[in-house]
């Protein structure tokens, strides 16, 4: 009987150890594999609705974030909407365009186009009102502010199978870094 128990706990311990060097030599592959190059991403990988955010500096230093929904459609094109913030303006909202292309490694290249929206600018009456109640500012929409399609791009490595993306926007004007994450 000391025989046959023995036995079956040498069964039991020698399958546990297998288990345990297995689970151990697939982890140890699994890195190895991706940093081979055998991971390989598509435009495919970018599929569906990601929410964004993005965090840098603008024209004279001055600090621009910019969040939004952006929806790849898995074939490298995208559209969304963004909404920017400046210190000393108010929030803008906008719709944009554009292409995308994923490189095998992960990395890759967003280009967007948007139409800036017109700047509104307040401007004082040419003379004083007769009445109290008629003060108001005149208001003019500024010039070759509006209507003007802007191009921008966005490099990005993607992770987690294309699900989230790290990203650096460097165009005139701006340099920000951000991160988009599926929805």
């Amino acid at each position: 009987m000391f025989n046959t128990l023995w036995h079956k706990r040498s069964v039991w311990t020698v399958l546990f150890a297998a288990a345990i060097v297995a689970s151990f030599g697939v982890w140890a592959v699994l890195p190895s594999a991706h940093a081979n190059g055998t991971v390989t991403f598509t435009n495919l990988s970018l599929a569906g609705t990601y929410g964004f955010i993005l965090d840098g500096r603008g024209v004279n230093d001055q600090p621009v974030a910019e969040h939004g929904v952006a929806l790849f459609d898995g074939n490298g094109g995208v559209r969304g909407t963004l909404t920017t913030s400046t210190i000393g303006s108010e929030m803008s909202s906008r719709t944009f365009q554009g292409s995308y292309q994923v490189n095998p490694d992960g990395t890759g290249l967003i280009m967007l186009e948007y139409i800036n929206p017109p700047v509104v600018v307040e401007e004082p009456p040419a003379e004083p009102p007769s009445e109290p109640t008629a003060i108001r500012a005149n208001v003019a929409v500024k010039p070759d502010c509006g209507d003007r399609i802007n191009k921008t791009a966005i490099y990005f490595v993607a992770l987690n199978g294309g699900k989230e993306l790290m990203t650096m926007q460097n165009d005139i004007g701006i340099v920000a870094v951000g991160s988009f994450k599926a929805q």
